[in-house]
């Protein structure tokens, strides 16, 4: 069998591959707003934008237990829900489901841990340990949520090493 000409034959056209092209980064709100909850699940993307909206105020001092130097200090987070550009709503019967999400969703709770430990590592620097404690009250009215948090750690990055 002999093999064809290449300068004779015609080649084949591209093959083409339709689909989606999908960006990889940090989310933008869409236009309309975003929504804390779809249909009764709290959205955890929308909760996270929402906290990085509060006003923190944070303050703590370093004592001796035990010969121990631990740190205790509590944040006050206050989120104005009408204030939140990234909402598409914001009335007090939302401002009281989210209250109770941030009361009783271990989600949401891991969410607010995760910003109080930011502010730990803020007032903290280079000595922030991985270990803390932290409880937290919620108070709300109207469109406004104040989350009070009190927390306690021990001292030295050490303990953060990997091991």
């Amino acid at each position: 069998m002999q093999r064809p000409d290449p300068a004779t034959v015609s080649r084949r056209p591209m093959a083409r591959a339709e689909g989606k092209i999908v960006l990889s980064g940090p989310k933008r709100p869409r236009k309309t707003g975003i929504q804390l909850f779809r249909e009764t699940h709290l959205d955890l993307d929308a909760l996270h934008q929402v906290i990085e909206h509060a006003d923190v105020v944070s303050e703590g001092r370093v004592e001796s237990v035990q010969g121990h130097q631990r740190f205790f200090g509590s944040s006050v987070l206050t989120l104005d829900l009408a204030k939140v550009s990234v909402l598409e709503q914001a009335d007090a019967t939302l401002t009281g489901q989210l209250a109770l999400a941030l009361e009783s969703d271990p989600r949401a709770r891991r969410v607010l841990d995760a910003r109080v430990f930011r502010e730990l590592a803020r007032l903290l620097g280079a000595e922030t340990s991985v270990d803390f404690e932290s409880q937290s009250r919620t108070v709300h009215a109207g469109t406004t949520i104040r989350i009070v948090a009190d927390f306690e750690s021990s001292l030295g990055a050490g303990e953060a090493l990997a091991r």
